[in-house]
């Protein structure tokens, strides 16, 4: 660890991640999966994923339907 310390940061759009990089330019950014347009972003990556590859995550494969959060919130 450095003198600034250490924090974590999970960002899933990539526009605000430039900003972030811009603002902490001595951060380095880590994630599983990069894909060609995202890997000049981050410093280090597992897996290289085409671009057109959709990557599946546990909680986006709910197999029954769940009702928009927006309508069980009464909106």
């Amino acid at each position: 660890m450095g003198k600034a310390g250490c924090c974590w940061m999970i960002w899933w759009i990539p526009a605000p991640r430039r900003v972030v990089r811009a603002l902490l330019p001595k951060a380095h950014f880590a994630t599983v999966y990069a894909k060609p347009a995202g890997k000049p972003m981050v410093d280090t990556f597992i897996t290289e994923v085409s671009q057109d590859t959709w990557i599946l995550f546990p909680w986006d494969t709910e197999p029954q339907f769940i009702a928009p959060i927006a309508k069980t919130m009464g909106q």
